[in-house]
């Protein structure tokens, strides 16, 4: 996804080839096959884009820079792993 905080929508998405994810289960983290269904699925649903964009601006008022954020959702919440300042901006 790319999200354009001026205009305040997603201007691009992509859906990836994703042979594989991961499950959590009892016995810990699980890498399993996906099915073709979810090969070519989108990997977050707007809802989940639009909280993370909220979340990671505030990150951002915060530290005063564009920053690296690592994340994860489960169960739908969203967990910041990370937060790193960007070094480098093509």
């Amino acid at each position: 996804y790319v999200y354009d905080t001026n205009k305040k929508r997603i201007i691009y998405r992509k859906k990836g080839g994703k042979e594989y994810r991961f499950i959590n289960s009892e016995s810990g983290i699980k890498k399993v096959s996906n099915s073709g269904k979810f090969r070519q699925t989108y990997s977050l649903n707007y809802l989940n884009v639009f909280r993370l964009v909220k979340i990671c601006k505030k990150i951002e008022g915060r530290f005063g820079c564009p920053q690296d954020i690592e994340w994860g959702i489960v169960k739908g919440k969203i967990y910041i792993v990370q937060s790193r300042p960007i070094t480098h901006i093509r």
